[in-house]
């Protein structure tokens, strides 16, 4: 691929981008307004520019990684190079569209909303990985008016760096995103919770085993950066959490009734349902 990317953002998922795209022998260059996180990032591009103004002009594709509640002030920053290729990382993909509608009045066609189904517990570029997208899927949410070939430049990018591109629409994406990583994200905050709000907290803790241990891992996550997805995806989280409460009053009637039959099957139909799904990502 003989593109020069620029990321804006160069933190866990930037930065892996970074240090994958530098894998491939693709060139880089990075911006962030956090000197610290420049200073982290330092060896995941081959540069910094001092804005993102400066780096919309250097680049020949714009990948958007900041924060959700940045990207307005990233689309003011880069207007004027909205003819460029244009694509995102992040969770959700209604705010960043219409605030490019809103800055713009219309959405560039050179914009490709994009998704990597990757990341960690952790953040910050001190633990990007040049690794992070082997095999993984990178949802592309394209508009109709999008430039077809700005979904192939976007597409060629992803796949320079190992990973399987996905497109599905907008709507879809965030719906299917609120019940597979928007709604666990938010249990574990609300397992840990519970747990440290117990008045045997302590005693709870000394005898955590593994299950616990995976489970609530990724409540440490950032929580401002959960917060503004959960509150942004709000409408669908909302209905994933009402379809959890269901399943959770099925197991709560079995254990209430001391059915052992029911119990089982719910966790056998769970169990093939995880058989299943593990099969059909494999």
């Amino acid at each position: 691929m003989d593109k020069r990317i620029g990321i804006i953002g160069v933190g866990l998922i930037g930065g892996s981008l970074g240090l994958a795209l530098k894998r491939a022998g693709i060139e880089t260059v990075g911006y962030d307004r956090s000197s610290r996180a420049r200073k982290e990032a330092d060896h995941c591009v081959a540069g910094f520019t001092d804005s993102a103004r400066e780096l919309a002009a250097a680049a020949d594709v714009v990948v958007i990684a900041c924060p959700l509640e940045g990207c307005r002030e990233v689309w003011l920053e880069i207007k004027g190079f909205e003819h460029k290729v244009i694509t995102d990382v992040l969770s959700t993909k209604r705010t960043i569209i219409d605030t490019a509608r809103n800055v713009f009045g219309t959405v560039p066609p050179g914009f490709v909303p994009g998704h990597p189904i990757a990341g960690t517990e952790l953040s910050g570029a001190a633990h990007a990985r040049a690794n992070l997208f082997d095999r993984r899927k990178v949802f592309l949410t394209p508009l109709a008016d999008t430039a077809k070939t700005a979904v192939e430049t976007v597409s060629a990018m992803w796949r320079a760096v190992g990973a399987e591109i996905v497109q599905i629409g907008i709507e879809e994406h965030d719906r299917i995103l609120a019940t597979t990583s928007h709604l666990p994200h938010a249990l574990a905050y609300t397992l840990v919770h519970y747990v440290f709000c117990s008045v045997e907290k302590k005693k709870i803790l000394d005898c955590t085993g593994g299950g616990f241990r995976d489970f609530s891992r990724i409540a440490e996550s950032s929580p401002e950066m959960w917060c503004d997805i959960c509150l942004d995806n709000r409408k669908n989280l909302l209905a994933a959490v009402a379809g959890f409460r269901e399943s959770l009053a099925g197991l709560a009637d079995a254990l209430e009734k001391n059915d052992g039959d029911a119990l089982r099957r719910f966790f056998e139909c769970a169990a093939a349902y995880k058989k299943q799904s593990k099969n059909h990502s494999s």
